[in-house]
C-alpha cells in the first residue's frame, strides 16, 4: 500500500511547471513568426502602395489626355538609370528641380492631388516612374491594345530585370488600368507593349 507522502500532488507546482514551460515555447514561436513574416508584410504592403501611386498617376494622365486632345503628356526623355541611382530626392521642391521642362511628371502636377505619390514608397527617388509616350505625346485613341500597353512602371523593369524594388519584382500599371507586379520576365511580362 502506498503512503501518503509518495503521491505525486498536482499542487506541488510540476504540472504548473510543464505548464508554464509549454506557454514559454509557444509565446517564442509567436514572436518568432512575427518577426519573421514582418518584414514580408511591409514589402508586400509597399508593394500595394507602389500600385495606388501608379493607379493615382495613371488618373492623372488620362486626366491630362482628356484635357489635351486625347494625347498623353510629352516624354522629354527616357529618364536614365545614372539620375535614379543619385538617392533618396523628396518632393517638393527637390524632385521639380531635377525633372525636365518638357517632363511628363511636371506635365501631369497639376492633376495629382499628393505629391508624394511620385515617389515609389521603396527608392523614394524623383525619377521612380517611367511613362509609355513619345516626345510630343501619344494619342491614346490610336492605341488598340490597352490591355497589354504598358502605361507607367517602375524605373529600370526593362534594364534590369529581376532587380525591382518590390523584392525583386517592379510594379506595372496598364492603360486598361490593370496593375500588377512583374519580375520583367515571364508572360505577364512579355505581352506587355512599351512602345507607343
Amino acid at each position: 500500500m502506498a503512503r501518503r507522502n509518495d503521491k505525486v500532488d498536482w499542487r506541488e507546482g510540476k504540472p504548473i511547471f510543464i505548464l508554464l514551460a509549454a506557454l514559454f515555447g509557444c509565446s517564442l514561436l509567436t514572436g518568432l513568426l512575427v518577426i519573421a513574416l514582418s518584414p514580408r508584410q511591409a514589402g508586400l504592403a509597399r508593394t500595394a502602395q507602389c500600385l495606388d501611386n501608379l493607379h493615382s498617376l495613371s488618373v492623372a494622365v488620362k486626366a491630362y489626355a482628356e484635357d489635351n486632345a486625347n494625347l498623353l503628356p510629352p516624354v522629354s526623355k527616357p529618364t536614365p538609370l545614372a539620375d535614379v541611382r543619385r538617392g533618396a530626392v523628396t518632393y517638393p521642391p527637390d524632385a521639380v528641380k531635377l525633372w525636365p521642362a518638357h517632363d511628363w511628371r511636371r506635365g501631369i502636377t497639376p492633376y495629382v492631388s499628393n505629391p508624394a505619390q511620385f515617389l515609389c514608397p521603396l527608392t523614394q527617388s524623383a525619377f521612380s516612374y517611367d511613362l509609355n509616350s513619345a516626345p510630343e505625346g501619344v494619342d491614346t485613341v490610336l492605341i488598340i491594345d490597352k490591355p497589354n500597353y504598358a502605361l507607367l512602371w517602375d524605373v529600370g523593369l526593362r534594364e534590369q530585370p529581376g532587380a525591382g524594388p518590390h523584392g525583386g519584382k517592379y510594379a506595372v500599371k496598364t492603360l486598361s488600368g490593370t496593375g500588377f507586379a512583374t519580375s520583367g520576365r515571364g508572360e505577364l511580362f512579355q505581352r506587355l507593349i512599351f512602345r507607343p
